[in-house]
């Protein structure tokens, strides 16, 4: 039987690297209730993409990517942020932890072991802001996702490097698989208490 904790957070971000220290053009988060299985937030924020001063760093190819191969109306908003790292940080960290509630213990999950929730955790560590949630209950969405490859996103992800759209789509799809596997352990259960 699969246990988690009630509050689940998927989160994407937008970066100019792919590496720990990237600098982060925008973070997107959904809030999920795996207990009623639905969405129940969402935090969005662009973010000043002049991140210099919080050691922050821009690959060359990543920047060619996004001039390239990104729509332009896309790439306009993830390069927009007004506001300085700390603060989206800060603001996201009250956010997990309104969402987290009482229960203390809150999972976050990110679209690559070493991507999303490094690169957060890496910039809370250069801003020296403690984030929301405990190191154990960092999760791989895509991983998750790999498990199961024949469940599909019933829904397309219409505006795809979007932070929030990004989240919501992986969001939509993470319930997919939770509710999968929850029938599955049902299914299991059922039949080892007719055929014990």
């Amino acid at each position: 039987m699969i246990t988690l904790p009630a509050h689940n957070i998927i989160i994407d971000l937008e970066t100019l690297s792919t590496a720990p220290d990237a600098a982060i053009l925008s973070v997107g988060a959904i809030a999920v209730d795996v207990d009623r299985m639905r969405i129940c937030d969402d935090f969005y924020s662009a973010i000043n993409p002049k991140q210099d001063a919080w050691g922050r760093k821009t690959d060359p190819r990543t920047l060619k990517w996004w001039q390239t191969e990104v729509a332009f109306e896309t790439k306009q908003k993830a390069f927009s942020g007004t506001p300085v790292l700390p603060t989206v940080l800060q603001q996201l960290r009250d956010w997990m932890r309104k969402v987290r509630g009482a229960t203390g213990a809150i999972g976050v999950w990110g679209n690559g072991v070493a991507f999303d929730n490094v690169i957060l955790k890496s910039a809370y560590d250069e801003c020296d802001i403690p984030p929301a949630w405990h190191y154990r209950y960092d999760r791989c969405y895509r991983t998750l996702a790999s498990f199961y490859p024949h469940i599909k996103p019933e829904a397309k992800n219409t505006q795809p490097h979007h932070a929030l759209h990004d989240a919501l789509h992986e969001a939509r799809h993470f319930l997919q698989i939770i509710e999968h596997i929850r029938k599955e352990d049902t299914a299991i259960h059922s039949y080892r208490v007719l055929h014990p």
